[in-house]
């Protein structure tokens, strides 16, 4: 808690203020700030000050240096999203958090989403149960699609076929009779929303979905606010896997997820 309220606190320092994009990741949809950059060494700081050598640390700005950085081992690994919601953040819109998870054994255990604009903190442990501000959350009760809130993402491909893949899941809930569409810009954000009840529902998918810093903590969250995560398919979630669909359960799961599937 005290890594994402620092981290928080670069957030917040920065929103609204002019911004230089350090650079540009896959392409010129996906960006990176100085404030991510600067929020991840300050998590992983308190990290290494906690826990020293003995936990792993996986990070959306560091994943990539280095064989194997980012492959879980039976070590406790930090997966964390300093900022994710970039792109909110680059034009001065509020829906940005901080994704804090802990997998330990290869399986998540532990996750925290700070929403800084608002001082929400999501927390959940497993088998302890969700908390907004240290208050139980759980999912809604909502039983079907045609009721629903349900939020996704659109990735940052550009290509043809990536926009199709988009819209043909986005159609199919759209004519399920989905009760409220909304794309929130941040998955975690999404996530936590589905966990406190806010959101019925979250999907994601490919190309380019999401990753694992983007889901690990919001996993934790929907599980323990007793909600159910899988992948498109209704398949058993892989935190690499690119994927997520998480509900309150029920009826409910199964409608969207045959929605968003992938197609035969």
């Amino acid at each position: 808690r005290q890594a994402a309220e620092a981290a928080g606190a670069e957030i917040r320092a920065g929103l609204g203020a002019h911004r230089r994009v350090v650079h540009q990741k896959y392409n010129a949809h996906d960006l990176v700030t100085a404030t991510d950059l600067r929020c991840e060494e300050v998590i992983r700081a308190h990290v290494r000050a906690a826990f020293g050598a003995a936990h792993r640390f996986i990070g959306e700005e560091s994943a990539e240096e280095g064989p194997g950085a980012g492959q879980l081992t039976a070590h406790p690994t930090w997966i964390v999203d300093p900022l994710d919601g970039t792109a909110n953040f680059v034009h001065g819109l509020p829906q940005v958090t901080v994704s804090i998870g802990l997998a330990v054994g290869g399986a998540p255990v532990l996750g925290v989403v700070y929403h800084p604009p608002s001082g929400e903190m999501f927390t959940a442990v497993k088998s302890r149960g969700a908390f907004l501000n240290d208050q139980p959350i759980h999912v809604s009760g909502c039983a079907g699609v045609a009721a629903a809130a349900i939020a996704t993402e659109l990735a940052y491909d550009r290509t043809e076929a990536g926009i199709a893949c988009m819209l043909r899941r986005l159609g199919n809930t759209l004519g399920a009779g989905v009760q409220a569409p909304r794309i929130l810009g941040s998955t975690a954000l999404g996530l936590a929303y589905v966990a406190a009840g806010r959101l019925d529902a979250f999907y994601f998918g490919p190309p380019c979905g999401p990753k694992a810093w983007d889901v690990t903590a919001g996993r934790v969250l929907v599980e323990e606010a007793g909600g159910r995560v899988t992948r498109l398919d209704g398949g058993a979630h892989d935190l690499f896997g690119e994927e997520v669909v998480a509900t309150a359960g029920g009826a409910l799961h199964e409608e969207l997820v045959a929605c968003v599937k992938p197609e035969d």
